[in-house]
């Protein structure tokens, strides 16, 4: 095995664990106060009344800011940049072995 297959090994392994963490830290990093921008989970029991106010209405849930989510989304796109990278390194080893064989077959 060549010292250049080594390093692309290691390489891969570094950036699929890179991405695996990335992901994980993403889902860690989602802000316990709820979804963005007013979205609210409809939990069974709750009362949805549209165009108006219930009787007794509750006290409105908590706005989390839209910066707090910038953690998550930074590793989201950490994740999806490493995804891209080991991609990319694979299709460039693929097309080296395509041109090593269609090198052998000339001959």
């Amino acid at each position: 095995m060549r010292a250049i297959d080594w390093v692309v090994r290691t390489l891969l392994l570094v950036l699929s664990g890179m991405a695996t963490l990335a992901v994980i830290g993403s889902i860690a990093a989602i802000p316990a106060g709820g979804l963005p921008q007013g979205l609210e989970q409809i939990m069974p029991g709750n009362v949805v009344v549209v165009g108006g106010q219930a009787d007794g209405a509750a006290a409105p849930a908590p706005s989390v800011p839209a910066n707090a989510w910038a953690e998550s989304l930074t590793y989201a796109v950490i994740a999806l940049a490493g995804i891209a990278a080991a991609g990319l390194i694979v299709l460039m080893r693929i097309a080296g072995h395509l041109g090593e064989i269609a090198r052998r077959d000339r001959m």
